[in-house]
């Protein structure tokens, strides 16, 4: 399947679920988890991703005052080994002004994850772990919060909280508080600006202190 540059093969998806329904609304369970192995994914040509299997177990909500989809969790492996696991939730409440959110962990090992494509000629693939949280809402501002803790061997340990708001207009606020910590050595970074596109091109209002 193509979609905005990305192309994505690979095995069917295959699972079981049941759907009840009751008090206006409807509820989606799980049976089995919705499955795919050997899935690869390229952008506009370029490998991103190759060989990896994918496991989700998906939980749906409605109701008359609102809908929710539950990811618990998404797990994507390759050669039996754990690239990446996600526990996510997405839902917006009826009534006019509601906004869409969402919200999660994830969890990613670093041999695997740097092993992919996508990681080659960036980083050599080093024993370790990254994880991290994050919540998005989409309303007429649209605002991410997220945390990422990466330590990998040898390498100093790093931990940042990330900050975004997108206008209407296509301009990105970011600000990036970036700790690095080695062998009781501390560094901080604080990365902070704005990002611009318009009709002649983009720009980058960027701070680092």
């Amino acid at each position: 399947r193509y979609v905005s540059g990305f192309a994505v093969t690979g095995g069917d998806v295959r699972g079981e679920f049941v759907v009840r329904a009751g008090n206006g609304g409807l509820a989606v369970r799980p049976r089995s988890p919705l499955t795919a192995d050997g899935v690869a994914v390229a952008w506009e040509g370029r490998p991103l991703a190759e060989a990896v299997d994918v496991s989700l177990y998906v939980l749906a909500d409605y109701a008359p005052t609102g809908w929710q989809i539950q990811m618990d969790p998404l797990t994507l492996s390759s050669a039996g080994m754990r690239i990446l696991a996600v526990d996510a939730r997405a839902g917006r409440l009826a009534g006019r002004g509601q906004t869409l959110k969402a919200a999660g962990t994830w969890n990613a090992a670093l041999p695997a994850l740097l092993g992919q494509p996508a990681a080659k000629g960036v980083m050599t693939a080093v024993p370790g772990s990254a994880e991290g949280s994050f919540s998005v809402n989409f309303g007429a501002v649209r605002e991410l919060q997220g945390k990422i803790d990466i330590a990998a061997d040898g390498l100093p340990r790093v931990t940042a909280d990330v900050s975004t708001e997108t206008g209407a207009d296509g301009r990105i606020v970011f600000n990036v508080p970036l700790r690095l910590a080695l062998g009781g050595r501390v560094s901080d970074v604080t990365t902070s600006g704005t990002w611009i596109q318009t009709k002649e091109g983009r720009g980058v209002d960027l701070q680092v202190t």
